[in-house]
């Protein structure tokens, strides 16, 4: 059996995401290496559990939606690579449009 990230289903009010990375060179002309890359504070949506009964998730959210969660916030892990964050209800701040 092959494990992909689709397959882990956060439990309720907690939210996977991916974090999203900057570009390898900055506009000054800097290279970043890999582990500078991820901005912290903003995700993109892969899985999220149930809502919590007094902590809905906002209307309309859906796996690939851009969050922006609060920059201490969540628990990091690593899949094939790839960087991705557990984070609560009460750890999101914003819904990028």
């Amino acid at each position: 059996m092959k494990l992909d990230i689709t397959s882990i289903k956060p439990l309720r009010g907690i939210l996977l995401g991916r974090l999203v990375k900057e570009d390898e060179i900055t506009p000054g002309g800097i290279a970043l290496p890999d582990s500078a890359r991820y901005i912290k504070h903003e995700v993109t949506v892969v899985s999220f559990g149930e809502s919590e009964p007094k902590n809905p998730w906002p209307t309309g959210l859906k796996a690939g939606d851009k969050l922006v969660i609060n920059s201490y916030g969540g628990r990091e892990i690593e899949f094939n690579r790839q960087a991705y964050i557990f984070v609560k209800h009460e750890e999101l701040a914003a819904i990028l449009t």
